[in-house]
């Protein structure tokens, strides 16, 4: 009975020190959280205030009122609303263009496509809903597009003109 051979173990490509590796990992996440620290108490205050979320008041007296003003609620959702419905508002999102004219009877057929891809399918109206609030409320916002790449050739001929008087055009088979 043969028995398989085994394979010859593998070495490390790469020799690194755990801990060297633990503590650049460890230095680089706390330099990270103390740059970015002053930008989210920031954005914790703007969150605060956007949803009324008010500190107790004890001052001038004990017990004072403290009321919530929705002046910058009422901005974020017009905002949002307004970026919205300018999306929204020309469907497709994206439209298609012919370059040939040859190729314009088709442009309506890619635009259904297109609008079909982005509402049925993908549920875009919850997605630039989202993207809309996120951007007026978080000041930016972040999307993942993925690049499609098309690797077919795409050949074009065009028969050049005969310079000769006698050509006869030859009958072109009917498939």
């Amino acid at each position: 009975v043969l028995t398989p051979q085994r394979r010859p173990k593998r070495k490390r490509s790469l020799k690194l020190d755990r801990e060297a590796v633990a503590n650049f990992i460890k230095t680089t996440l706390s330099r990270d959280m103390e740059d970015t620290a002053e930008r989210r108490s920031l954005r914790k205050e703007r969150y605060t205030k956007l949803n009324g979320w008010l500190p107790g008041k004890n001052w001038p007296w004990q017990d004072a009122a403290n009321f919530w003003i929705p002046i910058m609620l009422i901005a974020s959702r017009r905002m949002g609303a307004t970026l919205e419905n300018a999306a929204k508002s020309q469907r497709p999102v994206v439209a298609a263009k012919s370059v040939q004219k040859q190729h314009a009877a088709g442009e309506d057929s890619i635009n259904a496509i297109l609008d079909y891809q982005f509402f049925v399918e993908n549920d875009g109206e919850k997605f630039l809903d989202a993207f809309c609030t996120n951007f007026v409320n978080d000041e930016v916002a972040y999307t993942y597009v993925p690049w499609v790449r098309e690797d077919q050739t795409v050949r074009r001929s065009r028969p050049a003109p005969c310079r000769c008087s006698s050509w006869v055009p030859v009958a072109t088979a009917p498939f």
